[in-house]
């Protein structure tokens, strides 16, 4: 087989091997020797489609760029994230925090407490209640408890409405209402934990109720020395905290509705209302749930924190327990 330019070619070949040209066949039907269209029009009009398929190659080349630009970008973004707002971002700011707060957000600002009484409190005697406690070391002996213990608690309550609850190791207690249930954990590590509710109750499941709980508790926890473990519990309140991460992923998450206060530069009040879980535990149910947590940077006895849902009616209660607290614990 031949083709235009007269190259002689294999049987059955498609395009010439010497010049690329499509080959001449022989058209029975009309007796006549000829190549397909395109092969036998003069080279200006071959070319045609090549030409024009060269001049959009450049066309192509910026729109692959353009794709290539809008994938990269596409996966910065997926594998970035944003840290999570401070406390500084639900409240208003009369106190200033001493701190730094992370790049890309505000120093954290609180005004200060006046619903919880520091000042005046005075001294009652109260049970001493052990709660079963799980140990993280088998075999732990229990601590020498005794009871009473002297309390400081805001004027105007007796022994009969209060009493003091701690692990088997006396690590930390607690004041809450009186005739409760308890219960307690002591890790290896120190770290250690209580939860009180009423007898007929049980302790919450998990530290966010459903909507409309009734789930009435008092509950502590404490870090023990770890500074990792105490920055993790204080990250979202306290931007000191959140910095010593160094890039760590703060995992509690302060919701806009929570308020905070500034009891000093170590201690933070705060308050999820009604329906709003937060960095109180438990948080989220009918009632509103009031807490305070300590974080001194410096310091080895970890951050302490405690929570406290009661109804409506006993907010009086809770301001005294977690007055309690803050003088037993405000320094840790």
């Amino acid at each position: 087989m031949k083709c235009a330019n007269g190259h002689e070619n294999v049987s059955r070949a498609q395009f010439c091997a010497t010049c690329g040209l499509p080959l001449i066949v022989v058209d029975a039907a009309k007796g006549l020797t000829t190549s397909d269209e395109i092969s036998t029009a003069p080279d200006s009009e071959r070319d045609v489609g090549t030409h024009d398929r060269r001049k959009l190659q450049p066309i192509y080349l910026v729109v692959a760029a353009i794709v290539v630009a809008l994938a990269v970008a596409l996966i910065f973004a997926a594998s970035s994230h944003h840290k999570p707002a401070l406390a500084a971002s639900k409240v208003s700011a009369t106190t200033t925090q001493p701190t730094t707060a992370p790049s890309g957000t505000t120093t954290a600002t609180f005004p200060p407490s006046t619903t919880v009484p520091t000042t005046g409190l005075v001294t009652l005697s109260l049970t001493l209640w052990t709660c079963p406690t799980t140990l993280g070391i088998s075999g732990e002996a229990p601590a020498n408890l005794t009871t009473p213990v002297q309390v400081m608690v805001p004027p105007g309550f007796s022994s009969s409405q209060l009493a003091v609850y701690t692990d088997s190791q006396g690590t930390m207690e607690l004041l809450a209402p009186a005739g409760w249930d308890c219960k307690a954990a002591v890790g290896a590590d120190g770290t250690s934990s209580i939860e009180i509710y009423p007898s007929d109750q049980g302790a919450a499941s998990s530290a966010s109720l459903g909507a409309g709980s009734t789930i009435e508790e008092v509950s502590g926890d404490q870090t023990s020395a770890s500074p990792f473990m105490a920055d993790l519990q204080a990250c979202q309140l306290f931007p000191a905290a959140y910095n010593n991460l160094n890039g760590v992923q703060c995992t509690r998450l302060s919701p806009p509705a929570e308020e905070a206060t500034l009891e000093t530069n170590n201690i933070i009040e705060f308050t999820d209302p009604p329906g709003v879980a937060g960095d109180a535990d438990p948080s989220g149910g009918a009632y509103a749930a009031s807490g305070v947590m300590t974080f001194y940077p410096s310091n080895d006895n970890g951050s302490w924190t405690e929570t406290c849902v009661l109804p409506p009616s006993e907010s009086r209660l809770c301001s005294a327990i977690i007055s309690s607290f803050i003088e037993s614990y405000g320094s840790n």
